[in-house]
Parts: structure tokens; C-alpha cells; sequence
């Protein structure tokens, strides 16, 4: 038991540098600057070593994301929104309706209280699934067709993944819904692991187009997740060039992509990042389009 222990710890030391990869390359391109402008060689090659280290990494990270490209008619938009469990702003989750109008709409981080403000929007969102107590939840204008609740044992205690299954004209998308335990401990990284690895197997199984969306307390550089991604064949998506931050909201350019919205066979039209509606999370929305038959008609016709 200690040799595993001691296993789950390492694994943890090793993968926690991976979440800052962009902060530390460049750092270490400046410091590599400093370097070479003080002549100090030894360490300079150290610095270039590690500043390619980082940059390599972040190239294999690409793989992993899905762009946005804009298309016409899309056929879903989803957000995810981490509210926040000491939000004290009045209706954030109206705030964030209002301002985005998705069709979708995963939570993490309901309170009681919060969750008594998803029963208060029945009429915009009459389809609803939730974690007991309240911690997640998934929202939808659409019907499901099919809805269950998936508990991961963890240390915590057990961390929910919702799944539904919703109706658009031409067939079934599958849409998951969770917030992974933050990685902090080695037993929060274990556990996040086990969660992910529960994603794995529910997303390999299911052969809808999907989605994963929620707070994944990860970014694409770490390991776990970077694995959850290759297994699955889901990518994150995003906008431009980058991985726009989403937590801290107060950190802006220097904060971390833990908020997610992964996509598989499903074009990504857009991607918005925000607003934060008094949480320390931005909301991520996309907009999405299924491949339809007649697309592939058309590009054989090519």
C-alpha cells in the first residue's frame, strides 16, 4: 500500500509543473535572455533546455484542441459554468441565461440555495438533472431521451457525472456533465483520475456525437486529462490561437483553462469565454453543428 502511495505521489509531483507549461516557458525564454546577455553559459543551455521542453509540449497539446470555425445554422449551444458555492451576486445563473441563451446549460457548484434559482427557471428550462445533495446539474430546452447519474467513489467521498441523451432533427447527442475533484493532494489527484477514467469508459461506450462539459480542474497539458482526450477522441474547443483562462477569473491572461466543453464528431461554429457573474470561474459557451449526411455528400461531390 505505501509503494502505491508512494507511486500516486510522485505521479502528482510530476504532473503539477505541466499545468504552468505556458507560464514557465516563458519565463524561462526571459531568463534564457537574461543569460545569454550576462554570459552565463551553463545556465543559459539549462534554460534553453527547458524553454524547448515547454515549447514541445505545448505543440503536442494542439492535438488536443478543436478550433472554431464558422459554419452556418448551428444545431446546439451549451455552456458550462462553474457558479461558484459562495456566489453572494443575486441570480447569477439568470445573469448568465440572459446574457448567452444556451439550449444546454451544465452547472457545478450548485448550493441548495442555487439550485432553488434552477427550479425557478422550469419555464425556460423544463428538462433538468441533477446531483444529490445538489452539485451539478445539466438543464435543457431540449427533451431527454434518456438521463442517469453515474456515481465515482473518490476521497472525498463520491463525485457524480450526469448523462443525458437529447433529441436534435437528424439523431441522439449524449451530453455529460461533472466537476472533477481539484488535484491539490495526491489523493485529489487520484481521484480526479478515477473520475476521468469513468469518462473514459462512458464516452468510449457511447457511439452519439458528444459532449463533456464542466470544471475538469485540469488543463490540456496534464497528463490525466491529455489521456482522457487520447483515449476518447474528444477535443476541447476554443477560440483562436490559445486556450482562453477561465480560473481564477482575477488572474485574466495568467489564469488556467480548467473549464471545458469537449466535443466529439461535432463541429465547433464558436466559442465565448465568460462572463464570471460573481464567480471566480468564467462561463464557456459554444455553439455546435452535427455533421449531417448532405455534408458528406457534398464533399464527395468535390
Amino acid at each position: 500500500m505505501k509503494g502505491y502511495e508512494a507511486m500516486d505521489t510522485l505521479r502528482w509531483l510530476l504532473d503539477a509543473p505541466l499545468t504552468f507549461t505556458p507560464h514557465l516557458t516563458v519565463v524561462g525564454a526571459l531568463l534564457f535572455g537574461l543569460a545569454v546577455v550576462q554570459r552565463q553559459w551553463a545556465g543559459g543551455l539549462l534554460l534553453l533546455l527547458l524553454v524547448l521542453t515547454g515549447a514541445l509540449l505545448l505543440l503536442r497539446s494542439e492535438r488536443h484542441l478543436a478550433r472554431a470555425q464558422a459554419c452556418s445554422d448551428p444545431d446546439l449551444r451549451v455552456t458550462t459554468y462553474n457558479v461558484y458555492r459562495a456566489n453572494d451576486r443575486p441570480e447569477p445563473l439568470a445573469d448568465i441565461v440572459s446574457l448567452r441563451s444556451p439550449d444546454i446549460l451544465v452547472l457545478q457548484e450548485l448550493t441548495p440555495a442555487l439550485a432553488q434559482e434552477t427550479e425557478a427557471m422550469r419555464d425556460q428550462y423544463p428538462f433538468q438533472l441533477h446531483s444529490d445533495p445538489p452539485w451539478v446539474a445539466i438543464l435543457s430546452r431540449l427533451p431527454f431521451e434518456a438521463s442517469r447519474i453515474v456515481e465515482v467513489p473518490s476521497a472525498g467521498g463520491e463525485r457524480s457525472v450526469l448523462e443525458v441523451r437529447v433529441a436534435y432533427e437528424d439523431g441522439l447527442v449524449t451530453i455529460y456533465g461533472l466537476h472533477a475533484i481539484g488535484p491539490s493532494t495526491p489523493g485529489g489527484f487520484q481521484s480526479r483520475g478515477s473520475q476521468f477514467e469513468a469518462v473514459r469508459e462512458l464516452v468510449g461506450s457511447s457511439s452519439d456525437p458528444v459532449i463533456v462539459a464542466g470544471d475538469f480542474n485540469a488543463t490540456v497539458l496534464s497528463r490525466p486529462f491529455g489521456a482522457l482526450l487520447g483515449d476518447t477522441g474528444a477535443r476541447t474547443a476554443i477560440s483562436g490561437r490559445r486556450e482562453a483562462p477561465t480560473w481564477p477569473s482575477w488572474a485574466g491572461p495568467l489564469g488556467l483553462r480548467v473549464d471545458h466543453i469537449l466535443v466529439r464528431d461535432l463541429e465547433v461554429c464558436s466559442v465565448l469565454v465568460g462572463p464570471t457573474a460573481g464567480s471566480d470561474h468564467q462561463a464557456v459557451t459554444v455553439d455546435l453543428r452535427i455533421a449531417r449526411s448532405s455534408d458528406t455528400d457534398q464533399s464527395l461531390e468535390r
